[in-house]
């Protein structure tokens, strides 16, 4: 792998590798499971010797138990799982030690609105997309 000098705000070392890493994971925080996923070309490795607190709890999707994921370490936290925020506990979290108070976070599902997107793309694409031409066209 490669190494480059990074900002110095995490008390980790990152090895680049060649191979991306794309996983589906459950996160857990305070008694709230949301999906999220990790992508990332690099493996990170934390400085033993300087004490931190882990951000979240994370498990493969549906696999095993969960682990200590992510760092806070003073008001800089890092972590490759993304959708961290689709959490209203993450997002009452990172406000909280941010010192922004006086502040109602949003407590609107987003991943059902997602979803909800999606299976209405899903719906249009089949009403108006005629597959039979894009498998012809594609060969398939």
């Amino acid at each position: 792998g490669e190494c480059a000098s990074g900002l110095g705000l995490l008390p980790l070392e990152t090895e680049f590798l060649s191979e991306k890493r794309v996983v589906r994971n459950e996160l857990q925080l305070e008694g709230e499971v949301w999906e999220s996923f990790e992508i990332h070309t690099g493996e990170s490795r934390y400085d033993e010797g300087v004490p931190f607190e882990s951000l979240v709890a994370a498990r493969k999707a549906g696999e095993g138990s969960f682990r200590e994921d992510g760092v806070r370490f003073g008001n800089v936290w890092g972590s490759y799982q993304h959708g961290l925020f689709d959490s209203h506990t993450m997002r009452e979290m990172l406000l909280k030690q941010a010192g922004v108070g006086g502040v109602e976070t949003c407590k609107f599902d987003w991943r059902a609105k997602r979803s909800q997107v999606y299976e209405g793309m899903a719906d249009c694409l089949d009403r108006y997309l005629d597959l039979d031409t894009v498998r012809r066209y594609l060969a398939l």
